[in-house]
């Protein structure tokens, strides 16, 4: 038995980190549409699912024997274990591309509300990621947090783990209500949870950017190529300045380069932050004004409606 060097056990604990939080999104996912549908092809994918986390227990059981899952020193993947994870990776990764593309169908869809059963996938999707973000948060480590403190890192990751809590209660409280009263609910209730499910797409892109950069080290190190940019894309972000680790994120939520440049411009930089915005129909400096009076995306929205703001402030 040998001892792993720190980098590379930070490396492979937050790999695993990942990868359980996926799954376990996944697993609960699979689930609720099991017991929603009793759809026997969700219970194939349970198995399927479950065999994937007896597999990630066995390679973390394989750390204090020194068998590091990736390491900083390599210029390819050199284990098999390090290769069954990299293509279990990029398994996941080709799952969420299409689930992303299956909400954002689900999202344009003109009846959408009068839909039991594509409101059940959606609040089902937004069980799998806030369930999946609430198990990556209990596997982070705030000592581990870069340019914090320790106890500014735990006040960092409590904050984040409440709020996750908050999510996974929300998405339970929602399917509930969606299959046992559905006739009831009104038009305010589906359009104040459709909007929470509009980043839905980018968060799941988002995972699919972090498996291409977790993989990049042993492929030459992250290019547009290796971000799944084609050719034409890779021009067009270069062109206004990005790389591929910029350019990933903002991609991942529907975002072309001209649009990322106007959110930086206003110093809005997490795609994250101005997508909900930008589903709402605000520009980046309506968005920034609204912001700095900490109201939310929604209520700007029957703020703006009401006319309660001044439109002239934006030009």
């Amino acid at each position: 038995m040998h001892s792993i060097k720190e980098e590379d056990l930070n490396l492979s604990e937050l790999s695993l980190n990942l990868l359980n939080a996926i799954l376990m999104g996944r697993f609960y996912y699979y689930e609720i549409l099991l017991t929603l549908n009793e759809d026997q092809s969700a219970r194939s994918e349970l198995l399927l699912t479950q065999d994937h986390l007896k597999l990630l227990d066995s390679w973390r059981e394989s750390l204090p024997k020194g068998d590091p899952l990736l390491s900083h020193s390599w210029k390819i993947l050199e284990t098999e274990n390090s290769k069954l994870a990299a293509d279990l990776f990029v398994q996941i990764k080709v799952e969420l591309y299409g689930l992303a593309n299956k909400i954002i169908e689900t999202l344009e869809v003109v009846e959408l509300f009068s839909r039991k059963d594509l409101m059940l996938f959606l609040s089902a999707c937004f069980a799998r990621y806030s369930y999946g973000r609430s198990i990556y948060l209990d596997g982070v480590d705030p000592f581990r947090s870069s340019g914090q403190s320790s106890s500014q890192g735990k006040e960092v990751i409590a904050d984040l783990k409440a709020a996750a809590s908050e999510e996974v209660d929300l998405a339970y409280t929602t399917i509930c209500s969606i299959s046992d009263s559905f006739e009831l609910l009104n038009n305010n209730f589906m359009r104040a949870f459709v909007a929470r499910c509009a980043p839905l797409p980018g968060m799941f892109r988002t995972y699919c950017h972090e498996i291409n950069k977790l993989l990049a080290p042993f492929n030459g190190g992250l290019n547009f190529e290796n971000a799944d940019f084609n050719e034409e894309q890779a021009v067009a972000w270069s062109l206004k300045g990005f790389d591929a680790e910029q350019a990933g994120y903002w991609r991942a939520y529907s975002l072309s380069p001209d649009q990322a440049l106007a959110w930086l411009e206003e110093d809005i930089d997490r795609p994250a932050l101005a997508m909900p915005w930008k589903y709402h129909g605000f520009s980046a400096a309506e968005a920034k004004y609204w912001i700095s009076q900490n109201v939310l995306p929604l209520q700007a929205t029957e703020l703006r409606g009401r006319n309660l703001n001044d439109q002239s402030r934006f030009g």
